[in-house]
This record gives structure tokens, sequence and C-alpha cells, in this order.
């Protein structure tokens, strides 16, 4: 009995698919790389912020996007990538909030404009954790301010008031969306991480601001 011969449509079919995979299995690992890399450079631009660096800051942060832009291009499995995007728009947003809301610490008193999810092209899981992570960065980043002296010592006390401020703000961000959604939205697949555990955490980082404050007063007290 014959045995029909492989057509070369198939075989090409094939070769296709194997090419494909072998390609994101390579671009897994440049996701990695992508991902870390804006990792990195958020954290990066938060110490220059505690530093008083806004310019540098704002440097990294324009790199945290070309790094971004760079990870859409990759060809990698659909449940991979809303992973990686997800995980570095998270650390981008966090950055970007922070710098927004940084003159506001500092002593000026006009309201910073966020750009939404979709101005930042980036899932709206990710900018709702991104800005949660920027409130609970808020009382770290007044620490440094205050270690670095980016302020006069006098003018320090005026600066986690600030700080209460700043995080209320973001937490009433925050509330908009706690009204909105039925359930919880997460940003990750990881527990503890869910969109109710990050409001959670912004309330804990307003009461820990409240305490810093209410420490301060009393020392001026006595």
């Amino acid at each position: 009995m014959l045995v029909p011969r492989e057509s070369h449509l198939t075989r090409t079919a094939a070769e296709g698919m194997l090419e494909h995979f072998e390609e994101q299995r390579r671009h897994i690992g440049r996701a990695h790389q992508f991902r870390n890399k804006i990792c990195h450079l958020s954290k990066v631009g938060i110490n220059e912020l505690g530093k008083g660096s806004i310019f540098e800051a704002e440097i990294r942060f324009t790199e945290c996007q070309m790094a971004f832009d760079e990870l859409e291009k990759l060809n990698l499995p659909e449940d991979k990538m809303w992973e990686f995007r997800n995980d570095a728009a998270q650390e981008m947003i966090e950055l970007m909030v922070l710098i927004k809301f940084y003159p506001s610490l500092i002593g000026d008193d006009s309201e910073p404009q966020i750009p939404d999810d979709q101005e930042m092209v980036v899932p709206e899981t990710a900018w709702l954790a991104g800005i949660a992570d920027a409130a609970g960065e808020i009382n770290k980043l007044i620490v440094d301010i205050e270690f670095n002296q980016v302020v006069p010592q006098a003018l320090i006390a005026g600066v986690y008031e600030s700080g209460v401020t700043v995080i209320q703000k973001m937490a009433k961000i925050l509330d908009k969306f706690a009204l909105v959604y039925p359930l919880v939205v997460s940003n990750t697949r990881r527990r503890g991480q869910g969109f109710s555990s990050k409001l959670r955490y912004v309330r804990m980082a307003e009461l820990r601001a409240k305490e810093n404050v209410i420490k301060l007063r009393r020392m001026s007290h006595n």
C-alpha cells in the first residue's frame, strides 16, 4: 500500500510554527530584561526625587517609556505579554505619579494633572496599581527629602503635612474606581495584590503619614 508523502505545504506550516515558538522563547528572555530594566529605572528615579533631582527622575521616566515600547514589540504568548506588560507598566506609573505630585510635597500649591491609562497607553489595572504604590512610597520619599536636606529644616514639618494631603488625593482617585468595580480588580496573579488590598495599603500609608505629623507636632510643643 502506498503511503502518502508529506506535502510541501504541511512541512512549511510546521516549520513556520516551530520558528514562531522559538522566537517567542527568545523573546520571553528579552521581556524579563525589559521588565527588570523598567523596575530598576523606576527605583532610581524615585531615589533621584529623594535627592531633589526632579530633572533626573524625569529622564529615568522617559527611559522607562522607551523600554516599555520595546517590550510591547516582542512576540510573546498572550498570557506572558499580559504579565510582563502589567508588571512593567505598574512600575512606570508609580514613578510618573510621584514626579507629578513631587512639587506638591515641597510647597507648590498647583494641582497636578495625572494622565489616565488611555493617555499613558497602559492597562487600567496597572495604572491603578501604580497610583497605589506611589501613595505607599510617599512616607519613605519624605524621609529621603529630609535626610538629603532638599528643603530647609524649618520647612520640613510642612513637607510631612503635605504628604498626608498628597496621599489623600491619590486615595481619592482610587476611591472613584472602588465604587465602579463590583469585583476585585487585580493587576497580578499574586495573592494579596488585588485592588481591595491596594486600597488598604493606601489607607495604611495615610495613617503612617498622619502619625509622623502628630509626632512632629508633639516635638514642637516640648
